[in-house]
């Protein structure tokens, strides 16, 4: 549960007649499925270009939601330090598993990836509707390509054995990068702090 609980309306009074009786069964199959609603977890899909400092984003978000975060890049590599040179998509099979079980479990999930097709974005869809989980998801940018290319020309890698793509690469992904069909949130952090995306991606997520 991400959001504060709404009191709920008032029920109808329970009283001898039918048009009472329905309005009063009416009110509790309303009432019942906002509950459930309410309750279900929060599965959130961040995606984005590398370097667009969604990675930084996902993990500062997960812990203000106590989320778990799953990164495609460290089970990617993790499959690479154990010998599986055409990765493909297998890094992404495996998070959907893993996010999966952790949503039929009531936790709530963080999924830090590119996500650039809709092939994965219907999949990670399929994932929060088998475990009945409320998805929401964020498509961060940067808008300032000198800034984002700065980025990506310093930053330095946090997983053993990753090499981070160069611009160019990151130019290849960008014109591969299928246009979002289904609703999303986006954060652009041009000129911004993480902090103040952060915030930005807390509120959007809590109330949309």
């Amino acid at each position: 549960m991400i959001s504060p609980v709404p009191k709920s309306p008032q029920a109808p009074r329970l009283e001898h007649g039918g048009a009472s009786l329905v309005a009063f069964v009416a009110h509790a199959d309303r009432e019942i499925g906002r509950r459930v609603m309410e309750n279900r977890p929060t599965f959130v899909v961040m995606s984005g270009l590398p370097g667009v400092g969604k990675s930084e984003i996902s993990k500062q978000l997960s812990k203000r939601l106590g989320a778990l975060y799953l990164r495609i890049d460290t089970i990617e590599q993790s499959l690479r330090n154990n010998g599986i040179r055409d990765v493909g998509p297998l890094g992404y099979e495996v998070a959907y598993r893993v996010a999966a079980d952790n949503l039929k479990l009531g936790h709530n999930v963080i999924a830090d990836c590119v996500n650039p097709i809709a092939i994965t974005r219907d999949a990670w869809t399929q994932v929060a509707r088998e475990a009945a989980a409320n998805i929401r998801n964020v498509h961060v940018i940067c808008s300032d390509l000198v800034e984002h290319r700065r980025r990506v020309e310093t930053r330095v890698s946090q997983i053993h054995g990753h090499v981070l793509p160069d611009w160019d690469e990151v130019l290849r992904k960008q014109a591969e990068f299928e246009a979002w069909k289904s609703d999303t949130i986006t954060i652009d952090t041009a000129s911004r702090t993480v902090e103040d995306c952060v915030e930005e991606a807390f509120q959007a997520v809590s109330s949309h």
